[in-house]
């Protein structure tokens, strides 16, 4: 199917999943080998629904969040997947040269120009990845997330401030089993 005929919409973002390592359950990543065979688990994550396909002008929120097209079509035949979490290591590692490139010695926060995720400290990220394992195992339901796309869809509203269309930054700690078609993608 052609992407011009699957998203007729001006302005398309597709659903977002977090890809996460369940260090638990899941070895640490191979790059000799596909991603999605030894990553079988995400959370869902709208703030990477973001406005990809764009077949007007808009303008964008910084990290192409959001924009100013009033309409949200959150596409069924899109999906993204956020690699941030990929892998426990490395994103011990990435996360300690970023803080380093962000905080001063002594706990400031020199740079203002990067993501409020930059200053965290590879504890905080170990953390936060634990978070989901304590939450439990995985759950198996596809991918439709049915109630999830109403919930984002349901508060989409136009922020006064920003000038921008957003949702809310629905997000939890549950983690989904992917289907096995997925392993092939990438």
């Amino acid at each position: 199917m052609i992407l011009a005929e699957s998203e007729p919409h001006q302005v398309v973002s597709p659903f977002a999943l977090e890809i996460l390592h369940r260090f638990d359950i899941e070895a640490p990543l191979d790059f000799d080998r596909p991603i999605l065979q030894q990553r079988k688990y995400g959370r869902v994550n709208a703030t990477y629904c973001k406005p990809c396909i764009i077949r007007e002008p808009v303008m964008l929120s910084i990290g192409g969040h959001y924009s100013d097209h009033h309409k949200l079509h959150l596409s069924d035949n899109l999906m993204l997947f956020h690699l941030k979490y990929i892998d426990r290591d490395m994103l011990m590692s990435r996360q300690t040269q970023r803080r380093q490139q962000t905080v001063a010695g002594n706990g400031e926060i020199w740079d203002t120009t990067t993501g409020n995720g930059w200053h965290h400290d590879a504890n905080a990220m170990s953390d936060f990845l634990q978070s989901f394992l304590d939450r439990g195992l995985p759950e198996d339901r596809g991918v439709s997330f049915d109630w999830q796309r109403r919930r984002i869809q349901k508060s989409w509203q136009l922020d006064e401030k920003s000038g921008l269309w957003k949702h809310n930054r629905l997000h939890d700690r549950r983690t989904y089993t992917l289907p096995d078609r997925f392993q092939t993608i990438f």
